[in-house]
């Protein structure tokens, strides 16, 4: 028998319509093995930028809460809070963000402005589990 999993997309919605300084809702799923989750960067403190709730102790300025379905989730200001990776955000967030067309499609755009959401006092969260793996 299968079992029915709470809704991922509605918890992410209601984060964003309910925490008013959560402005993205990363979706990776939990120790995907690649980039800021990869062991090495996990060791040389790499990760706690992007991930810190998946880190073994977490960090104390993690904080968490649960939705109304039951999905629990992290959040946190973090030093690289946006991502290309799968999300949701706020258009609040970004609606002063400029992005090079020259470097569109080419994932520079995320490293030009990773740090904006942090620096603009804009929370980062992520499902407990996530929902997307990164596959390449």
């Amino acid at each position: 028998m299968q079992t029915q999993r709470p809704n991922w997309f509605l918890a992410a919605v209601e984060i964003l319509q309910t925490q008013s300084k959560i402005g993205i809702v990363k979706l990776r799923i939990e120790n995907d093995g690649q980039y800021e989750m990869h062991t090495a960067n996990v060791l040389n403190g790499t990760a706690e930028f992007y991930s810190p709730w998946w880190l073994n102790p977490m960090p104390n300025y993690v904080k968490k809460d649960i939705c109304s379905n039951g999905l629990m989730y992290y959040y946190a200001l973090l030093k690289k809070g946006y991502t290309n990776n799968p999300h949701l955000l706020k258009m609040d967030m970004i609606k002063d963000w400029k992005f090079d067309d020259a470097v569109k499609g080419y994932g520079k755009e995320e490293e030009l402005v990773e740090n904006r959401p942090g620096l603009e006092g804009w929370y980062t969260a992520n499902l407990e589990h996530g929902v997307f793996k990164h596959i390449g």
